[in-house]
């Protein structure tokens, strides 16, 4: 009788483990799902002022308008797009949109970062606190920005954004590279932070810095698509 009881307790924990991790990808590991309890999570996402969890507030859908894009930066967002859309299903879809230029959300390139708006900052596009950069080694150089915007009732919840790439610093890059670039800012869409530290580094397309030991990927690191099922499965909607 004992026995039987002490089973029936281990199947029941064994249940109620299973249920808790069903935010968790297909085929990872236990180091990536031991990374992901002590690194990811709410941890992964920007937040308030006042400690909330910053996420998108768009129920179902989101259309980046991509009409000023040139060609290879608008294979990029649609790469990016599709890769998220494939991930976040049938939570949430990334369209591009190449005449709704009324869009919130849109994405354009730029020659030159634009001047700061005066007074001291480290931010080498601007001292707008929205801006969140993607940065090169050397941290002087600013590669693509996404400025995101906020309800206006709810400032935890992500509306709008401008994505914009810098083409004169990128004009070299590969396909892949642009690609690896647009994974990132989108990220930005949804509330992923930039993340600097090194034990990032190919761990998340969130790592902030680009370049020297940095592999470019059109594809979400297991650590990424953990993020953000765990926010849109278990309906942590603030």
């Amino acid at each position: 009788m004992r026995k039987t009881h002490f089973l029936f307790i281990f199947l029941f924990l064994f249940l109620i483990l299973l249920s808790g991790c069903s935010s968790l990808p297909e085929g990872i590991t236990q180091d990536e799902y031991d990374f992901f309890l002590e690194y990811g999570r709410d941890k992964a996402y920007l937040h308030t002022d006042d400690g909330r969890m910053i996420t998108n507030g768009n129920p179902t859908s989101i259309i980046y308008y991509t009409g000023d894009l040139p060609y290879s930066y608008r294979k990029a967002m649609e790469n990016a797009a599709f890769e998220y859309s494939q991930k976040l299903e049938p939570y949430i879809e990334i369209i591009t949109n190449m005449s709704l230029a009324n869009s919130s959300y849109k994405a354009q390139t730029h020659i030159a970062p634009p001047l700061p708006p005066g007074g001291g900052c480290d931010n080498p596009i601007g001292c707008d606190t929205q801006i969140i950069n993607l940065k090169s080694t050397n941290g002087l150089m600013t590669l693509a920005y996404n400025n995101p915007e906020y309800d206006s009732v709810d400032d935890s919840k992500i509306v709008g954004s401008l994505i914009s790439f810098d083409a004169s610093i990128m004009y070299y890059f590969t396909q892949k590279e642009k690609d690896n670039t647009a994974l990132h800012e989108l990220g930005h869409t949804f509330g992923l932070a930039d993340v600097f530290d090194e034990i990032y580094k190919n761990k998340t397309t969130m790592y902030g810095v680009y370049g020297t030991g940095v592999n470019p990927t059109a594809k979400l690191y297991t650590l990424d698509e953990a993020n953000l099922r765990w926010y849109y499965e278990h309906g942590y909607t603030g």
